[in-house]
């Protein structure tokens, strides 16, 4: 026969977001355009070596740096903050890598072959 349970049932309750992280505009604009002016200033100051290793190293830091803050703003879950991180550091290495080219043009770099 049916006994009564004791205990009423429970609801489900959705579990609660964690609020939004807010995006620090400053940083992250610094982070993105630091490769370039300091492509620029190396390329204007005469250097040989550091002009063509920049846009690699500092565009793939400024990939990294900005497509985790903008991941993190906009994902609600940590599975979408990994998803859109890996998306924007991708979006964000080739634009700064872009923009380090816009640096050495700017700066007078000529790249000597021989």
């Amino acid at each position: 026969m049916n006994t009564p349970n004791a205990e009423p049932p429970v609801a489900f309750v959705p579990p609660v977001a964690p609020p939004t992280r807010s995006l620090h505009w400053p940083w992250f604009t610094l982070a993105l355009l630091l490769p370039p002016i300091v492509t620029w200033a190396s390329a204007a100051a005469g250097w040989k070596d550091f002009p063509v290793a920049c846009p690699f190293i500092g565009g793939g830091l400024a990939g990294l740096v900005c497509g985790i803050f903008l991941g993190r703003r906009l994902g609600k879950t940590t599975q979408t903050v990994v998803l859109l991180s890996v998306l924007f550091v991708a979006v964000f290495a080739v634009l700064s890598f872009a923009l380090c080219f816009g640096g050495c043009m700017v700066g007078g770099f000529q790249l000597n072959l021989h």
